[in-house]
């Protein structure tokens, strides 16, 4: 009896294991990149929308390295902050139209 309770209990192991994988499959989330500084509002903005979007992002403050700067302009032909690139698709500033093209983005 002991047996047959271990054995159930591996193949529920392996069938969550497996549906995990399938579903990582299927969601994938997408690839978030940021440009912020630190005392900018809207790149704070920026932040909190997209951690409440359950977003996780790579973000890289502009004023660490003066190479940042043109990285940025090179991806965004801006030296301004914040950007987004989410995917291939640029957002320059944060507003309420960027947020709703975000979203909508995202949706698609």
């Amino acid at each position: 009896m002991l047996l047959l309770i271990l054995i159930i209990i591996w193949f529920r192991e392996i069938a969550i294991y497996w549906i995990a994988c399938i579903l990582n499959a299927v969601i994938q989330m997408p690839s978030v990149k940021i440009y912020t500084a630190p005392l900018c509002p809207h790149s704070k903005r920026l932040k909190e929308f997209l951690s409440s979007l359950g977003l996780e992002y790579d973000e890289t403050c502009v004023l660490d390295d003066p190479s940042y700067f043109d990285d940025l302009q090179e991806r965004s032909e801006q030296r301004a902050v914040p950007v987004t690139i989410i995917d291939d698709k640029i957002f320059v500033g944060f507003n309420s139209r960027v947020e709703r093209r975000i979203k909508r983005m995202l949706r698609s």
